[in-house]
């Protein structure tokens, strides 16, 4: 039934909220974008871009997620999403279709308008957020892939922790903390093995061990000891 009604939901989200938002987005951020396709943006112009968008996008969601965490809100608008409390990757856009305006969509958008970016742009860090946000709920920690799924899957496991996407805004407002004292963050990387992650440990991994998992990582010691 939770497959079925996350497919139904998927599809009335991308068909009649997504789509439609587009189709309106582009004419109407004609002033703050570039839309013609007959001059593309230099390689550097393009990683400029996405780079501003990648920040606003990070302090708009961050922001707007929180929000949707207090009270009322939680409860009319986002706590349909966190009935995945061990997400799949369909769970991605699983909510509310007010919550996806306010809090997938539109800080995208407006991150796009931020950076006046080439629509090209647009379209290579939509492609990127979408395949994002697909892994971070997917559930599973794949290997030679990034991002890695544990600071978000720790989120839908404790909800009041890890909001944003890079990470950048929970380290500055320290809403990462909790998943760095639980040892969890220990697993936050990019598996460089196919062997299967540990998932409890009732011991600090030695630097050989974390190396095998992680290569560089293990030369930057954490004060996490215990995965639980």
């Amino acid at each position: 039934n939770s497959v079925v009604t996350g497919t139904a939901t998927l599809s009335f989200i991308y068909y009649f909220i997504t789509l439609p938002l587009e189709r309106m987005f582009l004419p109407a951020g004609e002033k703050w974008m570039v839309l013609d396709m007959r001059e593309l943006p230099t390689i550097l112009q393009a990683l400029q871009q996405l780079f501003i968008i990648i920040l606003a996008e990070e302090v708009l969601f961050y922001h707007s997620h929180r929000l949707l965490h207090s009270g009322w809100l939680y409860r009319r608008f986002h706590k349909s999403h966190h009935e995945w409390t061990a997400p799949v990757g369909i769970a991605a856009i699983y909510c509310h279709p007010l919550e996806h305006v306010l809090s997938n969509a539109g800080p995208a958008m407006l991150a796009t308008m931020a950076a006046r970016a080439h629509v090209v742009v647009f379209y290579v860090f939509s492609l990127v957020a979408v395949v994002n946000t697909t892994i971070v709920h997917s559930g599973y920690h794949l290997p030679w892939v990034y991002p890695s799924p544990e600071h978000h899957d720790y989120h839908h496991e404790k909800f009041n922790v890890n909001y944003g996407v890079t990470g950048l805004c929970d380290y500055l407002y320290g809403t990462d903390a909790q998943f760095k004292s639980s040892g969890r963050s220990l697993l936050h990387g990019v598996s460089l093995t196919s062997n299967p992650l540990p998932r409890k440990l009732n011991r600090t991994l030695t630097p050989l061990e974390h190396s095998s998992y992680f290569g560089w990582r293990a030369f930057f010691p954490s004060k996490a000891a215990y995965v639980v």
